[in-house]
């Protein structure tokens, strides 16, 4: 009943035999028949119940059933030396799905989280992802949903940095970081602008804008020309806010035909191809995912060496599917030799660029998604775990890659790396040691870039 008997009947066998079976179980924990039959039977028909209450406990949930002793129940049995596999496994399945729901039982027995920890550095892979959601949707609850947060460069470089922040950024070497870039491209569109007020070259102020797009996620900055009271004014131009520009410069660029190209250090540019980089970036600073998502892949479709459009197609939750195969084809097109292009007499090296970068946070912000959705079809009996492990050795490759090139005050610094962390559990969690000082590296860096 408790397999096949559909929901209404898990829930009422929960409900009327639940405390039976934890009595018979710690009658009989020496009897691995009796107890594999117990555990089987509260795994399959609790989890039903904690479907319901997926998030949070309702309050005739919390008191239905004895919780606190049913968690120790599990770890009791997890824990004897006779539990078979079979056992342990439906131990598991309970244990990981019920994290969410159950936290505040889980936090008030300390083998709970520990016994989740101790998954990690399972031999099998499986137990290991397992693990890892456990992990995740224990600490739900109290994790911040703004990962990337936004930082004020002007107010930054203002203040003293403490000494361990400046050594990481003499590390790396000051123009290679990442705030001193933006308000150098900043200050570069701002100077355009001004010229543009005066000459009214809408062409010029484009091809400048799609060279900043490339050089910087945060060069466009959408404010609009002031007077010394702050009160917007208005010039020759056909805008206000600056972000508008982006608009009027791609029709003056399409203007001139698909024919017309411009030379960025080594390499041409088709002005329809700058165009839309201009569109593609209006849509992404005024929110129009789709329309950013649409016109990227027309552009593509027409030039697929544009690194711009893939990295700007990859963005976003819905369609995952589609955006880490974007994702991909974008690094592979890195990877085959398509260049970044720069003003400045050479290519832009594309290890530095956000672009690259940007598309290895994409595809390992998906890869690792999806695997992990993955793993959740393949714990149903007949299901396979290789599409789970392949989307997660992405995740692994890419973020690996990531951490290795990204500067220290990178905006997506804090998800990614954590990724990263996330993705070495699930693949070296058998030879990261007790006292984890193999990612100990990778958590000292989350803790001071919180500063």
């Amino acid at each position: 009943m408790s397999h096949n008997g559909g929901k209404e009947a898990r829930i009422q066998i929960a409900k009327e035999v639940s405390l039976p079976i934890l009595n018979l179980v710690d009658e009989e924990l020496d009897n691995p028949f009796l107890v594999s039959l117990c555990i089987v039977t509260l795994s399959h028909t609790l989890a039903t119940t904690l479907d319901d209450n997926h998030i949070r406990l309702q309050p005739d949930a919390k008191l239905t059933y004895p919780w606190a002793r049913i968690t120790k129940t599990m770890l009791d049995v997890a824990t004897s030396p006779h539990v078979t596999n079979d056992t342990f496994g439906h131990v598991v399945y309970f244990m990981t799905n019920g994290a969410m729901s159950l936290r505040d039982f889980f936090l008030a027995d300390v083998r709970a989280s520990r016994f989740l920890v101790s998954l990690l550095r399972a031999d099998n892979m499986q137990l290991r992802i397992e693990g890892i959601r456990g992990l995740m949707r224990l600490a739900i609850h109290g994790a911040t949903r703004t990962m990337n947060k936004h930082i004020d460069a002007h107010k930054l470089m203002t203040v003293q940095w403490p000494l361990h922040i400046t050594d990481a950024f003499m590390e790396r070497g000051f123009a290679r970081c990442d705030i001193p870039q933006q308000l150098s491209c900043q200050a570069e569109f701002q100077g355009a602008m001004m010229r543009a007020a005066q000459d009214i070259d809408l062409v010029e102020l484009g091809r400048k804008e799609y060279e900043l797009i490339y050089r910087h996620e945060l060069s466009i900055v959408n404010t609009s020309f002031v007077d010394e009271n702050r009160r917007q004014i208005q010039t020759r131009l056909p805008f206000a806010m600056w972000v508008d520009s982006l608009l009027h410069c791609a029709k003056a660029l399409r203007a001139l035909g698909p024919t017309k190209m411009f030379s960025f250090g080594n390499m041409k540019v088709a002005s329809v191809d700058m165009a839309d980089v201009l569109k593609v970036k209006h849509c992404l600073m005024t929110s129009q995912y789709a329309e950013a998502h649409q016109t990227a892949a027309a552009a593509i479709a027409r030039n697929p060496d544009e690194l711009y459009f893939y990295y700007a197609g990859g963005i976003g939750r819905e369609g995952q599917e589609d955006k880490l195969q974007l994702s991909r084809k974008g690094l592979a097109r890195a990877k085959a030799g398509v260049k970044i292009p720069s003003t400045k007499g050479m290519l832009m090296n594309i290890e530095d660029s956000y672009i690259h970068l940007g598309l290895l946070a994409n595809s390992t912000d998906h890869a690792l998604c999806m695997g992990l959705d993955a793993a959740d079809m393949a714990s149903d009996p007949g299901k396979s775990w290789q599409r789970s492990v392949a989307l997660l050795k992405i995740a692994y490759n890419d973020s690996t890659i990531w951490a290795k090139n990204a500067p220290p005050d990178n905006r997506n610094f804090n998800r990614i790396y954590l990724e990263h962390i996330i993705c070495r559990f699930l693949w070296d969690g058998p030879t990261i040691s007790g006292d984890m000082h193999q990612v100990q590296v990778g958590t000292s860096l989350l803790d001071w870039h919180a500063f």
